[in-house]
């Protein structure tokens, strides 16, 4: 059994969406429909077949949520925690609902989550749900796959490293792999 640390009592190893959302798990709409659907839940059939009205879109859309942090729980581990915070609706300058989500890193399988709000005890209230839809929207946007031709020297790496020099010190003679005999 894996000793998961307090997401908020944790202070080392998290990273910020720039710094870890390369790192996050491949969690798509169908991820979230599953763990929603079959959790006691406060969101309905309704708001889940139509995501986009639901008051969980709602808090990631209008950036009621904040930034989410990654952290690995161990080097190696097959879990993540991805943790942040989401304003109340009722009371706009009150303090903000602290949330984390933990997630299989190659499988994407959401396997628990939490809220300090009153429906967070049950893993599945809105605020939690505005989280997963930040997650997916940063995979579906590409954010967690950087290109190969983004990275420094993935697509073609250097073999050599080259040094100015003039015109007349350069050997433009062939390789001897090159040489065929005629």
């Amino acid at each position: 059994m894996i000793n998961i640390p307090d997401p908020f009592k944790t202070t080392s190893g998290w990273l910020n969406e720039e710094e870890g959302g390369i790192f996050w798990p491949q969690v798509l709409y169908p991820d979230i429909f599953n763990y929603l659907q079959f959790y006691p839940t406060e969101l309905g059939n309704t708001d889940l077949s139509d995501y986009k009205q639901c008051k969980a879109y709602s808090y990631y859309s209008c950036g009621w949520l904040q930034p989410l942090y990654y952290h690995e729980i161990v080097v190696g581990s097959k879990f993540c925690i991805l943790k942040g915070e989401c304003r109340k609706l009722e009371k706009i300058n009150d303090t903000f609902h602290k949330l984390w989500v933990i997630i299989e890193r190659q499988s994407a399988k959401i396997r628990a989550a939490h809220c300090t709000c009153m429906a967070g005890m049950g893993q599945t209230c809105n605020h939690v749900a505005a989280a997963l839809y930040r997650i997916e929207a940063v995979v579906r946007l590409g954010f967690t796959n950087l290109s190969c031709t983004s990275q420094l020297s993935k697509w073609l790496p250097n073999r050599k490293e080259i040094v100015p020099c003039k015109i007349k010190d350069i050997d433009f003679s062939r390789d001897k792999f090159a040489q065929h005999e005629r």
